[in-house]
């Protein structure tokens, strides 16, 4: 059983010192020249790294002298680059996306230029292309979407040493429109803004319309340097071909870029930066619901902080939902069902969905923007389907409608420019038997999204195979979705048949048992935490990822100030994981006998082996290829408590884990 329904400035840094500061809390504006008697105000960040002396930007007032803005004085490097403390020489390579042609590199480590293509590689581009590449040798880094180029998020990256930060914080760019239209966000659909960059990178973004004559397009760097842009749109001529600069942007420290699949591992991820990315969930739905009339929204602060400090990399979220079925209406002052606001107009029983609602999507604006600032990223769920058991709660868009469009159009623009954003269009999509209409939406979102954010689909057969064939499994389908999200019970065996059958990551998003509360009691069900650890083990053990559910916190009742008992142990998991190279690991049980629910082994037979064990007991081993001995260690996940072993060879070896708790049994070279 799952919810019945669900619907659902300006950042800027005023120091060049890079003091982060909210941008959705105060305002400086750097702009460039209005053109068309429009001024054009960009919001940005000052960012400092060594180089060149810092350009004073100062924004010219529009043909008509209205709008002059004070510009922000960025030091931002010049030529140069950086390599470890010494200022590097300037690298040989291009820049930018897809480019050829080649301003400066940053300097490696050494402080000798890089020889490798740096820059934000491709997006469609045919250069060499790379996001990095710095201090390398050859074409380096993560280039290029759809680029031809030898790196790319189409190809494999360089040789180079990573440089510089690949997660940059949005930037949003405000213009006044001068037409008069009676509802802006219906009459003008087509208002982007393309950005240029570095080695001649370009982003063509839609614009989003906020209220009165406002509209806005939010924008994040790919790389280092200075963006200009150019407008265009044929339904508002005082919003077409207006131009300007964008502050060079400042970056996220506990940030890595954008998560992508990785081209020589496809179960697996890799941030931009080339860090490998666990995925671990922790469902939230009504994150996002909570905090409307609170904008330092501490509910959702509250509950991100306590998630971050334990080990997840992700929160599974609702764009929106009204209400549950077994806890209908308010019940406490712990229950947001019915949130207090509506994504669009009019209410939720008297929907207007040829119009937003600013107040509901400023509030959520904050909850992405402290995700993305605390290095978490966004499971966003679209929408929500259900067509059984009850009503369907949301005033959701009619299907295919001009109104949908803009809904899932007007979502991907405003969220777009978050690097840690996943887009997932139907939670329960099951129960949505059109495979056509599922498609066509997926590939609105792609075509709307020029960051390429990675694109999933709940459950397409929720493990009770309602509707044949599975949508992940139709050729034509191929393209909407990156990794598969799912629902399933049998959680080890779908998990190891869904790596079999799919080169892409697996990621069971609801295995069905949801933690009891730290009382004894829940919102929909309740299981033991060991239960719920056990089962999410079944996942890993199987080459998949997992979402954690606590009862009191996955819908409409969040005790947002409680922290549920034995989260620590998805910490010592996590921790654990990211010191193992378990993106090269698969299931192999074979290696211990067979296995079984509570015993499963990942093997890099002869490298590498993790050994589970749900309890007390004893497991043997069939160590065969290794070259040297491997060091051996008992990691008991409860406690983070080590055992050392000594080193094992090549053949059959018993082990007994040293305490009841749920442990790993890791071999690895020394």
């Amino acid at each position: 059983m799952f919810p019945l329904s669900v619907r659902s400035a300006r950042h800027r840094f005023c120091s060049a010192i890079a003091a982060l500061l909210w941008w959705t809390s105060l305002q400086c504006v750097s702009g460039a020249q209005g053109t068309n008697a429009q001024d054009a105000a960009a919001v940005g960040a000052g960012g400092s790294r060594t180089g060149g002396a810092g350009g004073n930007l100062t924004s010219a007032g529009g043909s008509d002298g209205t709008g002059l803005g004070t510009g922000l004085a960025g030091a931002r490097g010049g030529g140069a680059g950086t390599g470890g403390s010494v200022t590097g020489a300037a690298g040989s390579g291009a820049t930018g996306i897809g480019a050829s042609g080649g301003s400066a590199g940053i300097g490696s480590p050494a402080g000798a230029g890089g020889t490798g293509a740096a820059g934000y590689g491709g997006l469609g581009g045919t250069g060499p292309a790379g996001h990095g590449g710095v201090g390398g040798a050859g074409t380096a880094g993560y280039g290029g979407v759809g680029g031809t180029g030898a790196a790319g998020y189409g190809g494999v990256g360089g040789t180079g040493a990573m440089s510089g930060s690949k997660s940059w914080y949005p930037q949003d760019i405000v213009f006044t429109s001068k037409s008069n239209k009676a509802n802006p966000y219906m009459d003008v659909t087509d208002f982007n803004v393309t950005f240029t960059g570095p080695g001649g990178v370009k982003l063509t973004l839609p614009g989003f319309y906020t209220g009165g004559q406002i509209w806005k397009v939010r924008f994040s760097p790919t790389s280092a340097g200075t963006f200009t842009y150019l407008t265009s749109s044929t339904q508002d001529p005082s919003l077409n071909g207006l131009t300007g600069t964008v502050p060079p942007g400042t970056a996220n420290p506990n940030g890595h870029g954008a998560v992508r699949i990785d081209p020589a591992l496809p179960h697996h991820y890799l941030y931009d930066d080339g860090t490998r990315y666990f995925q671990m969930g922790y469902e939230i739905d009504w994150l996002g619901l909570m905090d409307f009339g609170d904008a330092t929204i501490t509910k959702a602060k509250t509950l991100i902080d306590m998630v971050a400090a334990n080990g997840f990399s992700e929160v599974n979220l609702e764009l929106y939902g009204n209400d549950t079925s077994w806890k209908p209406g308010t019940t406490s002052a712990y229950d947001f069902g019915p949130p207090t606001q509506f994504p669009w107009g009019g209410s939720n029983a008297a929907p207007d969905n040829t119009k937003m609602n600013e107040a509901f999507w400023q509030n959520y604006d904050r909850v992405i923007a402290y995700l993305f600032e605390k290095g978490l990223n966004a499971h966003i769920f679209c929408k929500f389907v259900r067509t059984y058991g009850g009503n369907e709660l949301v005033g959701w868009p009619t299907k295919n409608s001009p109104e949908e469009n803009m809904y899932l159009t007007y979502l991907t623009a405003r969220y777009q420019a978050y690097s840690n954003v996943f887009w997932d269009l139907i939670k329960e999509s099951y129960e949505e038997p059109d495979q056509v209409y599922i498609a066509s939406r997926l590939n609105l979102i792609k075509s709307t999204d020029a960051y390429q954010r990675l694109r999933t689909l709940h459950d397409s057969d929720g493990g009770q195979s309602q509707y044949s064939p599975n949508y992940y499994d139709v050729a034509s389908h191929k393209g909407t979705v990156d990794f598969y999200t799912d629902q399933q019970t049998n959680q080890y065996a779908a998990a190891k048949a869904a790596w079999n059958k799919r080169a892409m990551p697996y990621l069971n998003a609801e295995v069905t048992l949801y933690q009891v509360g730290n009382d004894g009691t829940y919102a929909y069900k309740g299981n033991p935490k060991e239960a719920v650890f056990t089962t999410n083990m079944e996942v890993l053990m199987a080459g998949g990822y997992f979402t954690y559910y606590y009862s009191l916190q996955a819908w409409d009742v969040v005790r947002w100030n409680e922290t549920p008992n034995g989260i620590a142990w998805y910490k010592n998991l996590s921790t654990f994981m990211k010191t193992t190279s378990w993106y090269n690991l698969a299931a192999n049980d074979a290696l211990i006998g067979g296995g079984a629910i509570g015993t499963h082994c990942l093997a890099n037979p002869g490298k590498e082996y993790i050994v589970y064990k749900s309890g007390g007991g004893n497991v043997t081993l069939n160590v065969a290829g290794a070259g040297v001995p491997l060091a051996a260690k008992w990691f008991d996940l409860y406690t983070g408590a080590q055992s050392t072993l000594p080193d094992q060879d090549n053949g059959s070896h018993t082990f007994t884990n040293p305490s009841a708790d749920p442990a790993f049994l890791y071999l690895s070279p020394h």
